[in-house]
């Protein structure tokens, strides 16, 4: 708490970029890696893709992304309102 009253700025980019950071680890579409040429998979085994087609998986992940940004907005509207009160 420290650092967000003294140095707000600074230290949301840090978080920022530890979320946009983890991005990969998290991607939900993948593909998997080609074996190296000794026959032995890279690590890690999968690489993170764009998906390609709009199928059910598709749509529950963006729909569960959605979902996930309207409750953070909304609790955020909630946290506003109640520190206006005190």
């Amino acid at each position: 708490m420290w650092c967000l009253h003294r140095f707000r700025r600074a230290t949301m980019l840090l978080m920022s970029g530890i979320v946009l950071g983890s991005l990969p680890a998290i991607w939900p579409f993948r593909e998997p890696g080609a074996p190296l040429a000794d026959g032995s998979l890279p690590v890690p085994r999968s690489v993170p893709v764009w998906p390609q087609h709009l199928d059910g998986e598709t749509l529950a992940s963006l729909a569960l992304a959605a979902v996930a940004a309207l409750a953070v907005l909304g609790i955020d509207r909630l946290a506003r309102r109640s520190a206006a009160r005190l």
